[in-house]
């Protein structure tokens, strides 16, 4: 994330070999990508821990990411201050018997919205909550995808703020192979319909979307496969 005219990054990684499992660290990085200071070592966990997302409130982070301590993989949260040490208690956001995955997370003013993927069966739905900055869950968790059936497979979401709604993008790969868009707002109401974007190269399909509002609406950016091109479009919300 882009912060005090630098860079604040999290990473998943393991010391002591490949039998150690992955913590989480958290660098700053000054505007030419030099690194600002010590890594922090974030989670010392003894499971795996990996896939974080960050985002910045101004003064702190919020931090998610996909954790196996529960058996089955859950989202978990964490608070940190500006230079990356964590506040309080990591908190599971993600709740059930699930497979939690793909985590991601952006600032809303006075909290934190998260997304993920989790799968029951063969039924995968994107699950978005609010929480305060403490991890708190204060509104959702809510699906954030159609309604198509007992078996449709997605990948995980990616969110925007743009000062009043929630962006929400994902791959939606089956029954539809392109990147499905919806508008939520503060309390996680659904306020657009479903919009999904499907590239014009035959076998594009979509995977890995980026999503940013600006003035007049968003900007949505993704990877097509099998051919792994760069497709990019501009949605205005009315």
């Amino acid at each position: 994330v882009v912060v005090n005219g630098g860079y604040a990054v999290a990473i998943s990684g393991t010391i002591g070999g490949p039998s150690a499992k992955p913590d989480l660290y958290f660098a700053s990085l000054s505007g030419a990508g030099a690194l600002v200071g010590s890594v922090v070592h974030v989670t010392t966990g003894l499971y795996a821990e990996d896939t974080p997302a960050l985002a910045s409130s101004g003064n702190g982070f919020g931090l998610v990411w996909k954790d196996t301590r529960d058996g089955d993989p859950h989202i978990y949260f964490v608070e940190l201050d500006g230079a990356g040490k964590a506040k309080g208690a990591e908190k599971r956001i993600s709740g059930g018997t699930v497979n939690a995955e793909y985590p991601s997370i952006v600032w809303t003013g006075s909290g934190y919205a998260a997304a993920w993927r989790q799968t029951v069966g063969v039924t995968d739905s994107n699950q978005v909550v609010k929480v305060d900055p403490t991890g708190n869950i204060v509104a959702g968790p809510v699906a954030a995808n159609p309604k198509t059936g007992t078996s449709h497979k997605l990948e995980g979401p990616a969110l925007t703020w743009n000062g009043q709604l929630l962006g929400v993008a994902f791959p939606w790969v089956n029954p539809i192979d392109g990147i499905t868009f919806v508008e939520l707002d503060e309390t996680l109401t659904q306020r657009s319909t479903f919009a999904t974007f499907v590239p014009d190269a035959v076998g594009a399909g979509g995977r890995y979307p980026s999503l940013v509002s600006d003035a007049d609406g968003y900007t949505l950016a993704w990877s097509g496969s099998p051919t792994y091109e760069i497709f990019a479009t501009h949605i205005t919300c009315k």
